[in-house]
């Protein structure tokens, strides 16, 4: 891409526009492409980089402006667009979720040696966190077993507790699941939520 370009695009599709049927419109559909691929100065330069474009002008910001005011007024048909299935492609990759958390780790969390670092070492000392806090309960209850300071069924107790803390049930909802199923008092119909 140089200062003669926006020209020569111009002037060619013009051309092709002109002379062609609508579905043998390949440089209008090329180029339309092209500045979809190139809406930022960093897709410029990913462009760039994949020897796609090449860049005479020295700015992206330049190159991606150059491209979207000379592709003004073009005209495709979507049903007769080359690139559609390319571009279905690409939106439903963009659309799978693992693809997107991909993306966000690579550019958030992993994009400098010391930001990959600074992320493996936080992900480490969470887990050694978790770890410590798992092998210290665990610690504590064998203690209270061995020493005859609880039962195992009070054991079972604090592990329903611990368990439905993470799922927002509230200790009260704890007691009347119990005694619900010890009998003591009649089961409600419940709608499914809690």
């Amino acid at each position: 891409m140089d200062d003669g370009s926006k020209s020569l695009i111009r002037n060619l599709v013009a051309f092709e526009q002109c002379h062609h049927p609508p579905g043998d419109y390949y440089l209008s559909n090329y180029i339309s492409f092209i500045k979809c691929l190139a809406k930022t100065p960093k897709d410029v330069d990913l462009l760039v980089q994949n020897e796609i474009i090449v860049n005479l002008l020295g700015d992206n910001e330049a190159v991606s402006d150059l491209l979207h005011s000379a592709c003004e007024n073009i005209m495709t048909t979507p049903s007769m667009f080359y690139y559609s299935r390319l571009c279905e492609e690409l939106i439903a990759y963009c659309k799978k979720p693992w693809n997107s958390y991909k993306t966000t780790l690579k550019c958030d969390y992993f994009k400098t040696p010391w930001m990959t670092a600074t992320t493996i070492a936080a992900m480490v000392t969470e887990l050694d966190a978790n770890l410590q806090a798992y092998g210290l309960m665990l610690k504590a209850f064998q203690f209270a077993i061995s020493h005859s300071l609880i039962s195992i069924e009070a054991l079972f107790v604090y592990l329903k507790i611990y368990a439905f803390t993470f799922s927002a049930v509230t200790v009260g909802q704890i007691e009347e699941i119990d005694r619900e199923e010890k009998g003591e008092i009649e089961k409600p119909e419940r709608d499914g939520t809690m």
